[in-house]
């Protein structure tokens, strides 16, 4: 397991005399060398708040603690700087940063899966009653679209029992997604290649990409990744994610894939072209039923994957720039990284 805390020790210049650790490095790519000014290396990093307790802690002997939270993708990173005292005399500060990255994962995963649960138990409850009069109405407007009857107002009739009849139909497509989505499939698993199931759901979902000229490409490490996961939920999940992609990209545009691994976890970020949504819609991109799409996408594509990585022990990201596209990353614990490509 990769060291999660870096400690660095500074001057009365704030000048770096020690560094223990690599979280910076691993995390913002940043490599500090000894002699640098680590306050103004943490101010241009984002990380303002740590530098001014640096400072503090150096100037006036005040300890402070704090966290910054990068949001796409999501890190996190605990600090807390202390005066460096000898004798009666501030010689200099420490200050410690911690990768609290995958603690954040985990509350936010379990507070949007509280959520989830209510919604899935309310969705089960009110399909469970709507099934069977959906059914009833649908049956007895079949059959009267089927009867032949005398008189010129017989074929005005029938088309408006066939327009009734499609707008029941277009009912029983949400009462069928109020299914899908609070479905219990349980957790049954095995131990799956990532890559190998990515490659099935590519190959379905390129039939929608042909007719809009969207191209798909690929780019994965030298090593597959096992998971343990139900391959079938997983491919479900995985063209979800792919759909929303193809469908967000304009006529001609691409869909970027790429595999590999995250913070020790297996990968799969899925990039389209399309324009990208508005950090309003993203506040609300989890609700189930919620769509930034026409009126006949029903909004449970995102709610279902991310109900499926979760059932597995994995994580879904969503990064988007309006302008620029989206980016969903699927993260997954790896069982084993074993598995060769020949």
């Amino acid at each position: 397991m990769k060291e999660r805390v870096q400690k660095f020790i500074v001057d009365r210049q704030l000048r770096l005399r020690h560094s223990f650790g690599d979280v910076l490095e691993r995390t913002l790519g940043e490599s500090l060398k000894s002699g640098q000014q680590l306050h103004r290396r943490l101010q241009a990093l984002g990380l303002g708040d740590a530098a001014e307790a640096l400072a503090e802690a150096v100037r006036h002997g005040r300890s402070a603690g704090g966290e910054k939270i990068f949001p796409s993708p999501l890190l996190a990173l605990h600090w807390l700087a202390e005066p460096l005292v000898e004798g009666e005399r501030i010689e200099g500060a420490t200050i410690v940063l911690t990768d609290v990255t995958r603690e954040k994962r985990q509350q936010h995963q379990q507070e949007l899966g509280g959520r989830m649960e209510e919604v899935s138990t309310f969705a089960h409850k009110l399909a469970s009653r709507l099934n069977n009069p959906l059914a009833a109405v649908l049956n007895g407007i079949g059959c009267l679209v089927l009867e032949e009857e005398p008189g010129p107002e017989w074929s005005r009739v029938r088309a408006e029992l066939a327009e009734l009849q499609e707008q029941v139909y277009a009912i029983s497509r949400v009462t069928q997604a109020l299914e899908s989505f609070s479905r219990e499939e349980g957790n049954s698993g095995k131990l799956v290649q990532l890559e190998a199931v990515l490659e099935k759901a590519v190959e379905v979902i390129q039939l929608l990409t042909a007719p809009r000229g969207v191209q798909i490409s690929v780019s994965a490490g030298p090593v597959s990744s096992l998971i343990y996961a139900n391959d079938i939920l997983l491919e479900q999940c995985l063209l979800h994610l792919l759909r929303n992609a193809v469908e967000a990209s304009p006529e001609g545009g691409e869909v970027i894939i790429r595999c590999g691994s995250s913070d020790g976890m297996a990968a799969v970020s899925i990039s389209d072209s399309g324009a990208g949504i508005a950090a309003a819609e993203m506040k609300r991109i989890y609700e189930p039923f919620y769509s930034t799409k026409s009126t006949d996408h029903l909004g449970v594509g995102l709610p279902i994957s991310y109900t499926i990585a979760a059932r597995y022990k994995g994580f879904l990201e969503l990064e988007s720039v309006p302008g620029s596209g989206t980016t969903a990353r699927l993260l997954f614990p790896v069982a084993k990284n074993m598995v060769k490509k020949g």
